[in-house]
């Protein structure tokens, strides 16, 4: 059984035209300072414990900063203000915090601008080819040294100020899946890429390789990247074990989803494996509706989404939202009480017919976030299952639920958390969720068609079988 579902991804799901420049919304100096004044305000405003990783000091330094800088010129184009103002964004650590790109980058490929056609790994202070949609070289697994003339560890510490997150692999995972954004974002390269990198036998070799269309990018990438492009899909990879993979909870999907895990677990049921891996190693999140809804097939263990869900009614919010709960509105509106608390018991998830009463694994890693990140831990907290892999990119216990709005004069989308969420066995450790089995996560082996992760926890069932004879 094998339904695809392809998963949207603002990089590869542009459709190029024929112009190739780039239109720049100029704003003045004074915009300019505005537009800074007025992110720093609502980042304050909205966000439920906005120095949770940083100091308001160190802050108050690096707006100094930022201000400094945006007094050096008489006009900015948006991408220069996106430039300085997505660091000091990034410093405070949220992932779910942050200043976006993505639609200008959108506009920069429908008309014609040429996107970097390699997908890579970036990893501390070196960026990888994981593949080349070119299919020349570099190939995959060669270290790239530079490009357009700029070294890796400068690409490298240019790239990862532009995401903020705590947890140092989900930035690294975050940048190596957007590479093409941020460096367009960041250096506005739009012309062919002079690439230096290692070869096979160590010496240094230069290449210049064109750009190519967002067409041929996500056909392309779609094509190689296979099953991680999906959004969902079963496969039985064997006798006895099924592989599940949950590559998106995008809460718009939330039919689709359903019918998908049901058909899915139909077919489980009709196969009995003794054995399941729900693989969320490219779940960046969504909605836990969807991962509530999963829950109810692998377990009948009571449980929780999260302990509990604290969240602030600031200002701006509370003039976009509906407050429905008449305790909390009499306690918003008539007592003031701007940040609200609501505690979770455990309760017993609805019954399933196709439930799964197996042995239940979750392969998790950098790039797993958000929602994913919070249903490992719910599986880890209520002993529902195995996590495998590497720990989680996203925090266990966070902060989300991002309410958007845009800055008033270059228009940049500025998305901030204005909940914080406590994870299911309701401690907050600041970490991921740790792996039950660890066995670290290779793209540039998957793409070669090998899953240590996968060929790893196999191995393990194998071994432990063996012990039981």
């Amino acid at each position: 059984m094998r339904k695809k579902w392809i998963v949207f991804l603002v990089a590869i799901c542009l459709v190029a035209a024929t112009v190739s420049v780039t239109p720049q919304t100029l704003v003045s100096k004074e915009g300019a300072l505005e537009d800074a004044r007025y992110l720093r305000e609502k980042l304050e405003q909205i966000h439920p414990n906005l120095y949770f990783a940083t100091s308001k000091e160190d802050t108050g330094e690096r707006f100094r900063v930022v201000m400094e800088k945006l007094k050096s010129r008489n006009t900015w184009s948006k991408l220069g203000l996106y430039r300085v103002l997505a660091p000091f964004v990034a410093s405070f650590k949220d992932g779910h915090t942050s200043l976006s790109i993505y639609d200008e980058f959108r506009e920069f490929a429908d008309r014609g601008g040429s996107i970097f056609p390699l997908l890579v790994r970036v990893e501390d202070g070196s960026i990888e080819v994981v593949a080349n949609l070119l299919k020349s070289e570099p190939g995959s697994g060669r270290q790239i040294l530079s490009v357009n003339g700029i070294p890796a560890e400068t690409l490298y510490e240019e790239l990862t100020e532009l995401v903020g997150a705590a947890r140092k692999p989900f930035v690294e995972s975050k940048v190596s899946s957007n590479f093409p954004i941020y460096l367009w974002a960041r250096f506005e390269f739009d012309k062919p890429y002079e690439i230096v990198f290692v070869t096979d036998k160590g010496a240094e070799k230069s290449t210049r390789l064109e750009g190519i269309s967002a067409e041929r990018y996500r056909e392309t990438k779609d094509s190689i990247m296979g099953k991680a492009e999906l959004n969902w899909d079963l496969t039985f990879p064997r006798k006895g074990f099924g592989l599940l993979t949950i590559n998106t909870f995008r809460g718009d999907l939330k039919q689709e989803f359903k019918e998908f895990v049901k058909n899915s677990f139909r077919e489980i049921h009709r196969r009995e494996p003794e054995y399941l891996a729900i693989d969320l190693r490219n779940n960046g999140g969504g909605s836990t509706v969807l991962s509530d809804f999963l829950y109810g097939f692998v377990s009948a263990k009571p449980f929780r989404t999260f302990a509990e869900v604290r969240v602030k009614y600031s200002k701006p919010v509370m003039e976009k939202t509906t407050i429905f709960n008449p305790i909390t509105l009499f306690r918003v509106t008539i007592l003031g009480d701007r940040t609200i608390v609501h505690k979770n018991d455990y309760s017993p998830p609805p019954e399933r017919k196709y439930r799964f009463t197996g042995k239940l694994f979750l392969l998790t890693g950098p790039g797993t976030f958000s929602t994913a990140a919070n249903f490992a831990a719910t599986i880890k907290d209520v002993g529902a299952g195995k996590i495998v892999g590497e720990e989680t990119g996203g925090l266990a216990s966070s902060y989300g639920d991002v309410f958007s709005l845009e800055l008033p004069n270059s228009g940049l989308d500025l998305g901030v958390s204005y909940k914080c969420f406590l994870r299911t066995g309701g401690f907050d450790d600041g970490r991921g969720v740790a792996p039950d089995i660890e066995i670290e996560t290779d793209r540039v082996e998957e793409v070669k068609g090998t899953d240590p992760v996968l060929s790893g926890l196999l191995e393990k069932i194998d071994g432990e079988k063996a012990d039981n004879t």
